[in-house]
């Protein structure tokens, strides 16, 4: 067995294991990100990298905890204010999540593109199957709750913190990516991990720049696989890398 398919069967039964003695967390400050420029791209050691792209959404932390009438869900913000009641539909699609977790991810408010999109690299092919003729709109987000139920909004997911009575935090990104696919429903629609790229070489990574400009997207975050989840503090194992328009999306 390899050592991935390994690492998955152990978090497919470690899923399973539920410690009832310690409850989730209300809340968990999210990691913050160092920045890079698009000239330093050869200081990463691309190697040891997840390469996530980023939209320019709120940053939300999710909260589940099963009690005896069912999940209790609640959305903060990443300073932990509630904000479970503007989006209603990630909070009923969340519920089907059986586990007790503590999750970090961005929610993004989409609407439709003004162009046509012409798909010539495997990084636009992947942007394209989560994004279609769509493009973010952070202003959206900040509507009243009554327009906001005719927002396209999701939420994209990209770590957990917290499994079933045991805190994730000090185990490496690489293993908590493993735990969050497990956990996450695939058919969800307002509801979905978000996918990460691995490269080795500069010209790989200006593809994906390009596709991330090219769907008007704020950029993306370069996280090292053996990464612990340190809550409330800035680190360069996780470096986000804007990117740098051409011309901006209207």
């Amino acid at each position: 067995m390899s050592r991935k398919l390994e690492a998955r069967e152990n978090a497919k039964k470690g899923i399973r294991d539920q410690d009832p003695r310690v409850e989730v967390p209300r809340f968990i400050p999210p990691m913050l990100v160092g920045e890079l420029g698009t000239r330093n791209l050869s200081l990463l050691d691309r190697q040891k990298r997840f390469y996530e792209v980023k939209a320019d959404g709120y940053r939300t932390i999710v909260t589940i905890r099963h009690g005896e009438d069912g999940p209790i869900v609640r959305l903060l913000s990443k300073n932990g204010k509630d904000i479970t009641q503007r989006f209603p539909l990630v909070t009923t699609q969340l519920a089907d999540i059986k586990d007790e977790v503590v999750l970090d991810g961005e929610m993004e408010a989409l609407r439709p593109r003004p162009d046509a999109l012409g798909i010539t690299t495997q990084e636009e092919n992947a942007l394209f199957e989560m994004y279609g003729g769509l493009v973010p709109d952070r202003n959206l987000l900040s509507l009243s709750a009554i327009h906001l139920r005719h927002v396209d909004y999701r939420l994209r997911l990209f770590d957990i913190l917290f499994l079933n009575g045991r805190h994730l935090t000090t185990k490496p990104l690489s293993e908590r990516k493993l735990y969050l696919n497990e956990v996450v429903p695939d058919e969800l629609s307002a509801v979905s991990t978000v996918p990460y790229f691995e490269y080795t070489s500069d010209a790989a990574l200006l593809r994906l720049l390009k596709a991330v400009d090219k769907f008007g997207l704020e950029g993306m975050v370069a996280k090292r696989t053996d990464s612990v989840y340190t809550p409330g503090r800035r680190s360069d194992r996780w470096l986000k890398i804007k990117r740098t328009p051409q011309q901006p999306i209207h």
